[in-house]
């Protein structure tokens, strides 16, 4: 991949390098998660990712994590998460399990709805103009996005999408994302490799 500077001369070539990191995401499976939830009577039960691991097909490592922040407070979400869709909808258990069933009614959905799914599309994929570290041969930008599209072996679409809450006023309007652990490496002359957290995490290590 080749990258340039974010300037509006640069936009097109900057959009074919997401056209690149998205198509190299495509076909990543989720691994590994964990959840939270909280019963409301009026909004039912609302569920949260504490933890969402997934692997590329050529074995990149990628975590999820959110981000966001109040547009009129302009400060930091006080309540949030990475939310799950599911053919458009907020994804909720059985109306019908029991209390104490919740917890086993949602662990035995994800793993059906997990096995064998595949990222389809990246919505608003982006990565920040501010690199994380700057170096004289080497840079790191992190990367965004707003929405991931997965796709299970039977057609059934689902998606991970970031949402928050004013911690002063859950009214307000808020602004949210996807943050990946995966970085955007690029060199000194502007070509760009995607590498995991181990790898910055190493190449911080040795400097």
């Amino acid at each position: 991949m080749r990258m340039v500077t974010t300037d509006e001369e640069a936009a097109p070539e900057n959009e074919e390098i997401i056209d690149e990191i998205a198509r190299t995401f495509r076909g990543t499976q989720v691994i590994d998660f964990a959840y939270e939830y909280d019963c409301t009577t009026t909004r039912g039960v609302r569920l949260w990712f504490t933890d969402l691991r997934l692997r590329s097909t050529d074995a990149l490592p990628i975590t999820l994590d959110w981000g966001g922040f109040c547009l009129e407070d302009k400060r930091d979400l006080g309540e949030g998460g990475i939310a799950l869709f599911v053919r458009g909808s907020r994804y909720s258990p059985d109306s019908e399990a029991g209390i104490d069933q919740i917890d086993s009614v949602i662990r035995q959905d994800l793993l059906r709805l997990f096995d064998g799914a595949v990222l389809v599309d990246i919505d608003g994929l982006r990565y920040g103009e501010i690199p994380c570290l700057e170096e004289e041969k080497i840079s790191f930008y992190p990367l965004k996005a707003d929405a991931i599209h997965f796709r299970t072996p039977e057609g059934i679409p689902f998606l991970f999408r970031s949402e928050g809450f004013c911690s002063t006023n859950p009214v307000h309007k808020t602004k949210a994302w996807i943050v990946f652990d995966t970085l955007l490496a690029v060199d000194s002359e502007g070509n760009c490799e995607l590498v995991s957290d181990d790898f910055y995490n190493e190449f911080i290590g040795g400097m």
